[in-house]
């Protein structure tokens, strides 16, 4: 689906509104295209990855040229509220900043078309350019258009969408035959878009018309599909799921795996090898998930008597013998298992939960959900329990019990200084900083210059505070 029919279809029922509130919705919507275009030079580092490195003259220009254009129709946006003829200025708005865009691109491709053939950076940042520019333009068209239109097999979800929609949400069953009729809309991300509203409901109402998608030409469609017949938990579906295994692939095999089915379990581990990042962890997620259903259901919460400590460390030790059996899969590193292995640890011992929580400083630098852990959850500022006082006082305790462990001990004394810092009290912070500073000894002598140079960036904005 093409950018112009996404957005009439998310948009095309707000035309009949008041003129003062399509333009709010068109501010609104487009406000994340002219932020790109006000931030042109900074997203250029982002696309480049590392702001350190050298910038093409020629591709630092353009960047400059379009934060130009885009700082001077951000301002005109300001505005436009109060202006008359209001349309007609967003209209003519969106049309010059097009020709100023596409004439800034083609001027700059015409100067240095070998380099930008050459490098891929420039060619996503361009991308992101047009793309910009289309949603701008689909938005205005869609909002103040009147001769814009939808195909026909559109036009009734697009105007019928948020009820649909939200009576689905309150299990409305009369939406039904709605909903059926449109998995046989011809256009299929408004397939998909029905499929994901049956979530709502349970596996007795009819799921015939569902199952038969799981054969539809759309692949987004079929995975759709299996996703929610996985979901809705319906044993019918398992056969179905089955025979297109091999066609559907991971959803296929993840619905049947919250199904029961034993077959989805030798197909989840082969997509464990598999080189696929974003698969391989996606599918650790499911058996993660599987075993949390089984902790939640047979451990003892707030176990005080001895059996019942004994019965939860036993059930931790069959969790925690599972999850070792992924460990080959993700050698050397794998942030979400390492952080199971800490939580099902911290049932038999504190310091086995230590040593995995070391293992994830080492490879996340100052992770904030392990420092919170660290300290107690003193200096998370969102609970009422926030007490900086109290949470120094846990990370020093945890530095000194635990100071063989590198990691651990160093992100506690540089979580401790920063904090004395915000408090003013920079001789305590300054007086760690320079521990950190003076730190050697690691295996692992990158994660420690990670540190220290945080220690010395740190050291350094309290130095520049006294001067």
């Amino acid at each position: 689906m093409d950018i112009y029919t996404r957005i009439s279809l998310n948009l095309f029922s707000y035309r009949n509104l008041p003129t003062a509130i399509r333009v709010k919705i068109f501010l609104f919507e487009t406000s994340s295209a002219i932020h790109f275009f006000e931030n042109a030079t900074r997203q250029l580092d982002y696309y480049k990855g590392d702001s350190t490195s050298e910038t093409p003259v020629n591709f630092l220009a353009l960047a400059e040229k379009i934060s130009a254009v885009g700082k001077s129709f951000g301002h005109l946006f300001e505005n436009i509220e109060s202006q008359e003829n209001v349309i007609d200025k967003i209209n003519t708005y969106t049309g010059n900043l097009l020709e100023q865009m596409v004439s800034i691109i083609s001027e700059f491709a015409q100067e240095d078309s070998d380099s930008q053939n050459e490098n891929l950076e420039l060619d996503i940042f361009v991308a992101n350019v047009n793309s910009n520019i289309q949603l701008i333009q689909a938005t205005a068209h869609t909002l103040f258009e009147q001769k814009s239109s939808l195909p026909d097999q559109l036009t009734e979800w697009a105007m019928n969408r948020h009820e649909i929609k939200q009576r689905a949400k309150n299990v409305d069953q009369t939406i039904l035959p709605e909903l059926y009729k449109t998995l046989k809309n011809p256009e299929p991300s408004i397939r998909q878009a029905a499929i994901n509203l049956f979530q709502f409901f349970d596996s007795s109402i009819d799921l015939a018309p569902l199952i038969s998608l799981l054969d539809d030409p759309s692949e987004e469609v079929r995975q759709a599909t299996a996703k929610v017949l996985g979901d809705l938990g319906s044993q019918q579906a398992v056969t179905p799921l089955v025979n297109t295994l091999d066609s559907i692939g991971f959803p296929a095999a993840a619905a049947l795996f919250k199904l029961g089915e034993p077959q989805s379990r030798t197909y989840l581990l082969q997509l464990l090898e598999q080189e696929d990042f974003s698969l391989k962890h996606a599918t650790l997620k499911l058996f993660l998930d599987d075993l949390k259903l089984l902790w939640n259901k047979d451990h003892v919460p707030h176990a005080e008597s001895s059996s019942d400590i004994a019965h939860n460390q036993e059930l931790a030790q069959q969790i925690i013998d599972q999850l070792k059996k992924f460990e080959p899969y993700f050698a050397p590193y794998s942030y979400m298992l390492c952080n199971e292995l800490r939580h099902y640890s911290g049932t038999i011992s504190e310091r086995k939960a230590m040593e995995y929580v070391n293992i994830i400083l080492e490879n996340n630098v100052m992770d904030r959900y392990i420092i919170h852990i660290l300290s107690d959850w003193f200096l998370a500022p969102q609970y009422e329990w926030f007490d900086q006082e109290k949470g120094i006082q846990a990370l020093l305790t945890k530095a000194q019990t635990y100071s063989d462990l590198f990691f651990l001990e160093i992100a506690c004394l540089l979580e401790t200084a920063n904090t004395l810092s915000s408090q003013g009290d920079t001789e305590r912070a300054r007086k760690l900083f320079l521990e950190i500073l003076d730190r050697s000894g690691s295996e692992n002598m990158k994660s420690l210059l990670n540190y220290q140079r945080l220690a010395w960036m740190r050291l350094k904005i309290l130095d520049d505070g006294r001067s």
